[in-house]
This record gives structure tokens, C-alpha cells and sequence, in this order.
């Protein structure tokens, strides 16, 4: 078992690239989108819905805030990423050296892709992640963009800047829920105000703020329309599908709603299980790898997580101080090298006042942790580190 996991971690490289791995979202986009919906919310509060009711206006404020904010939440939690294993798993190992002998090797195949794939005694299927090195549940997809294997992976969405999955596809629904609302909220107001002034008769088009405000319901009905796929998304929690499940060709069930595992039961199971699931910054995922780390680590039964680390970094990632050793005091400069009386074969490192004093067999046998006999190797002397 010891020699197939040394052979996994040759396989896997370095542990640290797993622990160095980062999330590579980037918030230059949600930046923007939080910035176009102030900026459309503002239109709104000063020209679109000016001098409407008070409900009309706090309405409106309270859409545009929770959009803000799960804007927010869909782009710093975690959507579902599986923490990463730092090696290989010894069973691939051994199935990529066409091992013959592995136990129920029957489960085990490769997919169209290249990829080994596992059929549990459940009829589950589960494909290995060599990025990962996990083997991920069925509907779990590697994203190359986030880096990372999501649980339930819908879809990468570059204007969120992060991946929409299991522990995140709540918030992305409320986001555009909330924005598409509040668009409806201003568009139904200007077209309030558009019939105050008497539009479309002809006077109207003398007022001043006549084309302002049919420019800003175009605005506010086309982002209205655009946002209408977060019904969409409504439906697809409801019904169980991702994204990937429709485009692509997912390994995900193919029954239609209500029917085989998509049963009213399922569903219900599949409800809980999205809009319950656990919540974590998704920056805390160094966290989760170093405990992964030190997991494998006790199951191989080494003091340090891995092999290759020095002592320090072994301390640093186990938490406990590094034990230093005495330094050598053939090394030091209170010490001299000189041939053992004795034994010229032999020298011996001792303080310059014994070498001044002269020393026997006794003395040598005397200075105890003072002096270190090693042999002599011609012109050249050396002395073995202290223990």
C-alpha cells in the first residue's frame, strides 16, 4: 500500500500545487454589474418614478438592494467545489498500469473521453477528476475557469465572475429575480408618467422629459426581457435540470419532471438539497485542503504531511513547533580539529585551551560531548553533524 501511494504522489507531482491552487474568478465583472444597477436604479428613483407613491419608490429600493447583495453572495460563496485530494488515487495508478489484480475491476472503464469511470453497486456512475484527483459524484463537473471540480454544476457565468452550482444556484435565481423586478417596477412607472403628461397625443411631445423617459422605458424593458432566463432558472431548480443537463451531454438522468428519478418524492429531496445546502466563503478553500492534507497524511502514518518537506514546512503545516537540533561543535569556532594521540588515524574537535594544556587517553575520554572522533581522510577532515 506504501509503495502504490509513493507511486500516486509521483503521479500527482507536488502537493503544493494543490495547496496553492486559487479560485481564478475575477470581480472586474460584478463590479460593473453593480455598478450598471445603481446606475439604472438611480435613473429610476430621479426621472423614471419621480413624484410616484412612496410604495412605488421603497418597492423599487428594496429590489435593487437584494439584487445588490445576492450579487454579492453568488460571487464570494463557494458554489459547491469538492475539495481536491494532493495525490493520486492508488487505485488509478494501478489501473493506468493495467493492474489485472484490482478488486471488482469490472466497475471500472474509460469513458469516450479518456477519463476511468467507476459503476457502483447502485447503479451510480462516478468519473475520476485527474486535476483533482477525486472521484466526483454523478452531474459534477470540472471547471477549468474556477479550478475546481463543482458539485451540481450548472454553468460558469463570466459576468458573475464565479461557477453556478449546487451551493450557489439559490442566489443567482433571487439575483435575477430581484434586478428583473425592479426593471419591471421602473418600466411600469415611466409608462405611469408617460400617460400623466398625456402621451401619445401630440402635446406631450412638448413636455421636457418626453423622450428622456421613452428612452429610459426602452432601457428598462429591454434589461426586463434580458433577464427573464431567471424564470428560467426558477423552472430548472423546480425541475431538477442544470444548464449542462440540457446543452450538453451531461450524466445526469434524462427523465422528464415528476417521472422515474425526477419523482414527486425526488423532487422534493432535490429542493431541500439545493436550497439548504451549506454555506462557505469560497476563500476559505485553502482551509478545507490543508485538513485534506493532514487527512492523508495520518492514513500513510507519516510524522510529516508529505515527502519532501523540510522540517520547518513539515511544522508549519502541522501546527507544532519545529524541533532544532544542537548545533555541531566541530562547526564552531570555539572548537579545533586535531590528530587523537592515540589514534592518528582519528581527530578529535576540542577548545583550544585543552590543545594548549595537552591531553592523554584520559583527557580525550574526558571531554565527553566536547570533542567528536571521526576518521581521517588524508588531507581533508571531516565531522558528522551532531545527533
Amino acid at each position: 500500500m506504501v509503495d502504490v501511494l509513493s507511486q500516486a504522489e509521483k503521479g500527482a507531482g507536488d502537493p503544493a500545487v494543490a495547496r496553492s491552487r486559487k479560485w481564478k474568478g475575477s470581480v472586474k465583472y460584478p463590479l460593473g454589474i453593480g455598478a450598471l444597477v445603481t446606475g439604472v436604479a438611480l435613473s429610476g428613483f430621479l426621472v423614471g418614478i419621480r413624484g410616484l407613491p412612496l410604495w412605488v419608490q421603497l418597492s423599487l429600493a428594496t429590489s435593487v438592494v437584494t439584487s445588490l447583495v445576492f450579487l454579492v453572495l453568488v460571487n464570494q460563496m463557494d458554489p459547491g467545489a469538492l475539495v481536491p485530494n494532493p495525490v493520486k488515487d492508488p487505485v488509478v495508478v494501478r489501473l493506468d498500469a493495467d493492474d489485472q489484480s484490482i478488486e471488482n475491476r469490472q466497475m471500472y472503464r474509460r469513458d469516450w473521453k479518456g477519463q476511468w469511470q467507476r459503476k457502483l453497486k447502485n447503479g451510480t456512475v462516478e468519473k475520476y477528476c485527474m486535476t483533482c484527483h477525486i472521484w466526483r459524484p454523478p452531474r459534477a463537473s470540472h471547471c477549468s475557469q474556477c479550478g475546481f471540480c463543482m458539485e451540481r454544476f450548472d454553468h460558469h457565468c463570466q459576468v458573475i465572475g464565479n461557477c453556478v452550482a449546487r451551493c450557489n444556484h439559490r442566489f443567482f435565481v433571487v439575483f435575477l429575480i430581484s434586478a428583473q423586478v425592479g426593471c419591471g417596477i421602473m418600466s411600469a412607472g415611466v409608462a405611469y408618467r408617460l400617460q400623466q403628461i398625456g402621451f401619445p397625443q401630440a402635446h406631450a411631445w412638448a413636455h421636457p422629459e418626453t423622450l428622456v423617459l421613452l428612452l429610459l422605458n426602452v432601457i428598462y424593458v429591454y434589461m426586463f426581457l434580458m433577464l427573464f432566463f431567471g424564470i428560467g432558472h426558477c423552472f430548472s431548480i423546480l425541475c431538477d435540470m442544470t444548464t449542462k443537463d440540457l446543452l450538453t451531454d451531461s450524466d445526469g438522468s434524462r427523465d422528464m419532471p415528476c417521472v422515474g428519478s425526477r419523482s414527486y418524492d425526488k423532487l422534493l429531496q432535490s429542493w431541500v438539497w439545493i436550497c439548504c445546502a451549506p454555506m462557505h466563503w469560497k476563500y476559505t478553500m485553502s482551509d478545507r485542503i490543508r485538513s485534506r492534507e493532514k487527512e492523508v497524511a495520518t492514513k500513510a502514518g507519516r510524522t510529516a504531511p508529505f515527502p519532501g518537506k523540510t522540517g520547518s514546512q513539515a511544522s508549519q503545516s502541522s501546527g507544532t513547533p519545529e524541533k532544532l537540533s544542537p548545533p555541531s561543535r566541530a562547526s564552531s569556532p570555539e572548537t579545533i580539529l586535531a590528530p587523537h594521540p592515540d589514534n592518528p588515524s582519528l581527530t578529535v574537535a576540542m577548545s583550544p585551551e585543552l590543545l594548549r594544556g595537552g591531553f592523554g587517553r584520559g583527557s580525550a575520554g574526558a571531554m565527553g560531548g566536547e570533542g567528536n572522533a571521526v576518521p581521517d581522510s588524508g588531507s581533508r577532515t571531516s565531522t558528522p553533524k551532531a545527533e
